[in-house]
């Protein structure tokens, strides 16, 4: 049997530290990375804030999911900003061993 093996880039960067998490599926209107801080507006018209998921290109398909619940690893995030829990109140930031030392 033959096959090709065609290694995978991009598309998700793992900044999740637990295999629990809750993400929401949002319908992004720009090109996101993941690990990227995001405000959402929820179904009550409240604005949420969570971290893209894996990166979303609304050019090729605009719908992707925000992590508003879960441990997240603060040292993978694309973007350092607003890394609290005044910013984000549900979720548990934590750093990598590797970064500890």
């Amino acid at each position: 049997m033959k096959f090709s093996e065609t290694p995978i880039t991009g598309g998700r960067v793992e900044f999740l530290a637990s295999p629990k998490f809750m993400a929401i599926q949002h319908k992004f209107e720009e090109k996101t990375a993941s690990g990227t801080p995001v405000k959402i507006t929820d179904g009550l018209d409240k604005e949420q804030v969570g971290i893209c998921l894996y990166d979303v290109d609304p050019d090729v398909n605009p719908n992707g999911a925000v992590v508003v619940m879960g441990i997240v690893d603060k040292t993978k995030l694309a973007s350092e900003n607003s890394t609290g829990a005044e910013y984000f109140p549900t979720l548990i930031f934590v750093k990598s061993e590797a970064e500890e030392e």
